[in-house]
């Protein structure tokens, strides 16, 4: 397969305790302005951010 066949592979992305979309994006974005970093993730990851919002501490 040639080079301009593949697909764009991004890194998995694991949250730890306590984390939010912007230190996540802070994080693992540092160069992006962090709303256009936090829309990016969240576009990489529509199940989890269309997920419901689970029990505090869950």
């Amino acid at each position: 397969m040639a080079a301009a066949e593949l697909s764009r592979v991004r890194k998995s992305v694991l949250p730890k305790p306590g984390d939010t979309w912007s230190s996540i994006a802070r994080r693992e974005l540092p160069a992006m302005e962090e709303a256009t970093a936090v829309s990016s993730l969240q576009s990489w990851n529509l199940h989890v951010f269309m997920r419901a919002v689970g029990a505090a501490g869950g």
